[in-house]
């Protein structure tokens, strides 16, 4: 269970909306790192996906600092990658496939 005592803001660009999607969940794994912080839910505060790339994005994710009493980490996120990736839109919904390498 991740607390949410903590929000950290990001803005990101990229030229496809794959793209968009790995840079904004790289720059969350940095903070993961950096701060020693968990993160449970994430929000898209402000995207712009119409026109010409790059596209922006703006979102927060909400966490915690990492407690090692309270958070059993059985395998830890190494990277982010572009293999597989792919964002569409189907109707009125979003898809999205991402693979980690643990």
């Amino acid at each position: 269970t991740i607390h949410q005592t903590l929000a950290r803001p990001e803005a990101v660009a990229g030229h496809d909306l794959g793209e968009l999607l790995i840079n904004w969940l790289s720059e969350y794994l940095s903070e993961m790192a950096i701060r020693h912080e968990l993160y449970g839910s994430f929000t898209i505060d402000h995207r712009v996906i119409d026109g010409e790339p790059p596209y922006r994005m703006t979102g927060t994710a909400y966490g915690e600092p990492y407690d090692p009493a309270r958070h059993d980490l059985e395998h830890e996120i190494k990277a982010v990658t572009f293999h597989a990736a792919y964002v569409q839109q189907q109707n009125d919904n979003w898809q999205c496939q991402v693979i980690f390498d643990l």
